[in-house]
């Protein structure tokens, strides 16, 4: 008879301690999961570009360094990974028959300001063939109309950028170029007339 009121009194104990930690053990529960949300919720590491949403601009670009064409613009697409740095690629079909095209791209790094306004240095490559019914430059080599050659472009550059209206951004590039093509090894300075220019509008 002892030993069943004993069991009994344990047995009422250890129900009320249950039922009075569950809500607080349920309590603590739903607080991790809430405090683990909005540490998923903010990530500052996800911040890849100053300016916000999209990073991606497009437009017309004069690189010739890396297009090989000093008369008709290329496309180009500049990708910004993060406030200092970007990836501006160019691509453009000069004729058909023979196919005359360029690709090529460069590697930008922001020294001074952002990936919007400032100061960058980088370099890239391009290749592509030239020639045909254009006139092309390749890094100094000229090529006449008539004819067409294959070419490699390898170079540095320094250059600014600037947005010149909200969503309208400038880049003015010059370096340096080492140039292959039919054979042919060409260092020119200075290897981007027009000072490497685009105007990409962010989309």
């Amino acid at each position: 008879m002892k030993l069943n009121k004993l069991m009994s009194v344990v047995l009422g104990l250890a129900l009320i301690q249950l039922i009075f930690t569950q809500p607080a053990f349920a309590r603590s529960r739903a607080n991790k999961k809430a405090d683990t949300a909005s540490t998923e919720t903010y990530n500052p590491d996800r911040d890849v570009a100053s300016t916000g949403g999209s990073k991606f601009w497009v437009g017309p670009a004069l690189d010739s360094a890396v297009t090989d064409n000093v008369s008709t613009p290329a496309l180009s697409m500049l990708i910004t990974l993060n406030d200092k740095m970007a990836i501006q690629a160019y691509a453009g079909v000069y004729g058909v028959n023979p196919f005359l095209f360029a690709v090529g791209g460069d590697f930008k790094y922001t020294l001074v300001g952002d990936v919007t306004k400032g100061l960058h240095i980088g370099g890239g490559v391009g290749l592509g063939e030239v020639g045909g019914n254009i006139q092309g430059n390749i890094g100094g080599i000229n090529i006449n109309a008539g004819g067409s050659a294959f070419f490699v472009n390898i170079n540095g550059l320094v250059g600014i950028h600037f947005q010149i209206v909200d969503n309208v951004l400038v880049n003015l590039d010059s370096g340096a170029t080492v140039s292959i093509s039919n054979g042919n090894t060409n260092f020119a300075l200075a290897g981007h007339p027009a000072f490497g220019a685009s105007i990409l509008y962010h989309i």
